[in-house]
């Protein structure tokens, strides 16, 4: 009975254990670890918290991702002052992709893979010539915005703009130990 209980404690709390840390990487940091070689981003990319986030959902081994990284880091010649990238590897970490995951649920939206650009409440799935003007002007209308999203910021306040009840998942683990339990215990 104890090592039951042990069991499924265990496996309740085993994801919470083993997940690494989401980790996030500035435009500099990116463009850098990726092999790429630097040109705006070497002496002008500067953070401050007047700019917006762009949060980028990625993998080193992806073209399309690496040529996003490559026009962030081209405009931040003419764009520089007004937003910062939040670079998240998703093929390596784990918690990344969870992360990833999360965000499109909180968002709504379908993108299971990468590159995934969000941009205050405009998200861009994949990347190719079409998107960046897209991209050029979410940036411009974030900044210039009175009233700024971060979804980072909104999924933390605990705000949902997704239809999906919850603690959903919570409530199906506590119901599932709950019944486990009872039937161990009937047996014994």
């Amino acid at each position: 009975m104890r090592k039951l209980i042990l069991l499924i404690i265990f496996f309740i709390f085993m994801p919470v254990i083993v997940s690494a840390q989401s980790q996030a990487l500035n435009l500099k940091d990116t463009v850098i670890g990726s092999g790429l070689s630097l040109s705006s981003t070497e002496d002008k990319y500067v953070e401050n918290d007047k700019q917006v986030t762009v949060y980028l959902f990625r993998s080193p081994s992806c073209n399309h991702c690496h040529s996003a990284i490559e026009f962030f880091d081209s405009l931040v010649e003419e764009y520089g002052e007004k937003f910062k990238v939040r670079s998240y590897d998703c093929e390596s970490n784990s918690s990344n992709r969870a992360l990833q995951k999360k965000v499109t649920e909180f968002l709504d939206i379908n993108a299971p893979n990468v590159p995934l650009i969000v941009i205050g409440k405009n998200t861009f799935y994949g990347f190719s010539d079409k998107t960046k003007d897209k991209v050029v002007e979410a940036i411009e209308k974030e900044y210039n915005s009175k009233v700024r999203f971060d979804v980072f910021e909104e999924m933390e306040k605990g705000k949902t703009s997704s239809k999906k009840p919850k603690y959903i998942i919570a409530g199906i683990l506590i119901i599932g130990v709950v019944v486990g339990l009872i039937l161990v215990v009937k047996k014994n």
